[in-house]
């Protein structure tokens, strides 16, 4: 369909720089050939002078009409492309099916391309989608299952992964700073390296995964659980919330950064988790 328009706008190009081309033409013979007829006003040569003035006014608002219309049809193609690309994604929402998330990642690709980070992907089957290096800003995951997905160096700021499935995930090195993360389910679960500074994890299972060298400056973990999960050089300070029994059952908190008070409450209870 592109060709084609292509085409049909090279065609009309042509035709314009023929018409100029003969009209400038005439333009310069005009006093050397002169088209003249025996009758009437055809043999005035005012006649003709005013027949070229007219013609080269009608080839230059020809061009200026025919640049305008290039640009407005081509803007005019480009949201509709950019449209069909949200509706595709609502089309395979609730479609929980391994053609669903290549379909997914596809639309998600185009959107970004065309400088759009902001996508409701909400309820959407990404279970092992390859997302990686993607921009997904203030984006919508709430319920979706993002199991084995590829979000390793992923721009997720402001994001919205309320009870997403990020079992066996790897997302390290990615960004998500103000995430929203409430009740997510993450197992296996590869976060070495994150930004989650200032994010919500209220009542989050963070289990069996690894956040070494996270950041989780000033974020909030009320009902949070650790369990068996690697900690070690992460970025903890300001962070709120904190269940001291729960963050004592990690795997490890060694060389991380914590508030001293917390710090000293967790190494009455487990302090082998800093060693």
């Amino acid at each position: 369909m592109k060709k084609q328009k292509d085409n049909e706008f090279l065609l009309m190009y042509k035709f314009l720089g023929f018409g100029l081309l003969l009209t400038v033409g005439a333009t310069l013979l005009f006093n050397i050939i002169p088209i003249l007829f025996r009758y009437s006003l055809y043999g005035q040569e005012s006649f003709w002078e005013g027949v070229l003035v007219n013609l080269h006014n009608t080839w230059l608002d020809f061009l200026i009409l025919g640049i305008f219309l290039n640009y407005f049809f081509k803007r005019l193609e480009e949201r509709r492309k950019i449209q069909q690309y949200y509706e595709n994604i609502d089309d395979f929402r609730f479609w929980y099916k391994e053609e669903a998330t290549s379909k997914l990642v596809a639309n998600i690709r185009r959107l970004n391309e065309k400088g759009l980070y902001k996508i409701d992907l909400s309820k959407c089957y990404l279970k092992g989608a390859y997302l990686k290096e993607t921009k997904l800003i203030e984006s919508e995951f709430m319920g979706s299952n993002l199991e084995q997905a590829n979000l390793r160096n992923a721009t997720l700021d402001g994001s919205n992964f309320k009870g997403v499935n990020l079992r066996s995930a790897e997302l390290n090195g990615a960004n998500i700073v103000n995430g929203k993360l409430r009740n997510i389910h993450c197992y296996q679960t590869n976060f070495q390296g994150v930004n989650f500074s200032n994010s919500d994890f209220k009542n989050a299972e963070l289990v069996n995964s690894n956040f070494k060298n996270a950041n989780f400056k000033n974020s909030d973990f009320e009902g949070a659980i650790f369990d068996n999960s690697c900690f070690e050089q992460a970025n903890l300070i300001g962070a709120v919330n904190i269940n001291i029994q729960n963050i004592s059952r990690c795997l490890s908190l060694k060389n991380s950064k914590l508030d001293q008070s917390i710090k000293d409450q967790i190494k009455l209870i487990n302090p082998s988790v800093f060693a």
